[in-house]
């Protein structure tokens, strides 16, 4: 079985010792968050809420149909949208 990452901040809610014990019983893995990641430039900042208003006009019944409507939220959009 593959070991699941989880990747958060050190806000005192992620970091408090119950939540580090949960954690750990769970068997995830904490990846450090980078201080600075260039796969989300300030550029990139002006899809998720436009995206996320998108998102909340729909009900979804499972994973998968988030999952469609995200894909063809993107393909309706241009590369350089």
């Amino acid at each position: 079985m593959k070991q699941l990452l989880l990747q958060h901040d050190n806000a005192l809610s992620h970091t408090s010792a119950m939540t580090t014990e949960h954690i750990q019983r769970l068997g995830f893995a904490v990846v450090d968050h980078p201080p600075y990641n260039p796969d989300l430039t300030p550029s990139d900042f002006h899809l998720f809420p436009k995206h996320k208003d998108h998102l909340r006009r729909h009900l979804f019944d499972s994973d998968y149909a988030v999952q469609t409507e995200v894909r063809l939220w993107f393909r309706y959009h241009s590369q350089t949208f």
